[in-house]
């Protein structure tokens, strides 16, 4: 995917940041960022999101780690759900998105607690998000094996 980051980043999220704000003219978008494995140059804090009232600025501090071990887990999309949700709590925020970027097939991350129930955590994951009314994009790698992770998320939220 790093080959096509910047057309990605500068065309194809972009565009989606720009339906998102034509969704909803008169609200306040803030967006926050949190990249699965953040390059060294965010420094010791990469895990905490960093928040931005200028969309357009958040797309171009976003940064691609081509590091093989760069690689979406369940783990870290249910961390994003929590991050999302607890500030929803703390102010009123119209609607939630969660924007999902991915080069490579996301991992099932079986440290899960919910991965001991026989199902596979993205479903759990899907019924997260709806529970929380968390609205979910999803941007993968044309690969066919990363078409299984959009399926499911895709699957549950037309159930619901």
């Amino acid at each position: 995917m790093s080959y096509i980051w910047s057309d990605l980043r500068d065309n194809h999220l972009k565009r989606l940041i720009d339906n998102l704000v034509q969704a909803n003219p008169s609200v306040p978008i803030t967006l926050s960022v949190l990249e699965s494995y953040p390059s060294q140059s965010l420094g010791p804090n990469s895990s905490i999101p960093r928040q931005y009232s200028g969309y357009y600025d958040s797309l171009h501090d976003l940064t691609f780690n081509p590091n093989p071990a760069n690689k979406i887990t369940a783990g870290r999309v249910d961390n994003c759900i929590e991050i999302l949700d607890s500030m929803k709590a703390q102010t009123q925020l119209a609607a939630l998105h969660l924007i999902i970027v991915a080069a490579t097939t996301p991992s099932d991350d079986n440290s899960l607690a919910f991965s001991g129930t026989g199902y596979s955590p993205w479903i759990s994951l899907a019924q997260k998000m709806s529970e929380k009314k968390i609205h979910c994009h999803i941007v993968v790698s044309s690969q066919k094996t990363a078409i299984p992770f959009g399926g499911c998320l895709a699957r549950h939220n037309h159930a619901n």
